[in-house]
């Protein structure tokens, strides 16, 4: 994608590369110290970023500025999602046994999923494929959301309307 599309020297990867991790390490410690206290909102965030950096750099993948921006915004919001999204199966297993590893498995199960959908998306509709395949995977990522966003709004209490002159006096 870098060199094909943007137009980056081999060279430069290395760099781009180093960036992209670096902006994954901001990324892991702002969502590690928020994901505890804000999990669904940090992954909706997250997933709503997410979609747009990679709908953003589809979409302007030939154009080098746009493209590093993209990247890094990638890098900041993708993985570095984890914290959030251990917090949300902790809670919703409720700590069980197992419940970490039946995780992992099922992350390692979607990275060959995705590898093998991706190779065939890049064979058929080429390099950008995968990155408006990974904007659809967030925005049926925000739409597991909606369950716990709709309870949560059901269980919000409603706001005490503001005493009238009456009750002031």
């Amino acid at each position: 994608m870098l060199t094909e599309v943007t137009g980056f020297s081999p060279g430069a990867v290395p760099l781009l590369l180093v960036a992209y991790g670096a902006a994954t390490v901001v990324g892991n410690t702002i969502v590690g110290r928020l994901a505890d206290r804000y999990t669904i909102a940090v992954l909706l965030c997250g997933l709503v970023l997410n979609l747009g950096f990679l709908a953003g750099f589809a979409l302007l993948a030939d154009l080098s500025v746009p493209a590093v921006v993209f990247m890094l915004g990638v890098g900041l919001v993708g993985v570095t999602m984890n914290p959030a999204t251990i917090t949300r199966v902790q809670r919703t297993g409720n700590a069980r046994p197992l419940v970490k590893t039946v995780r992992s498995s099922f992350i390692t199960l979607g990275v060959m999923i995705g590898s093998w959908i991706g190779g065939l998306a890049i064979s058929n509709f080429g390099l950008r494929a995968p990155l408006w395949l990974g904007a659809a995977l967030a925005a049926v990522g925000i739409v597991t959301l909606l369950p716990d966003l709709i309870r949560r709004r059901a269980a919000a209490p409603e706001a005490a309307p503001a005493p009238s002159l009456a009750e002031t006096a």
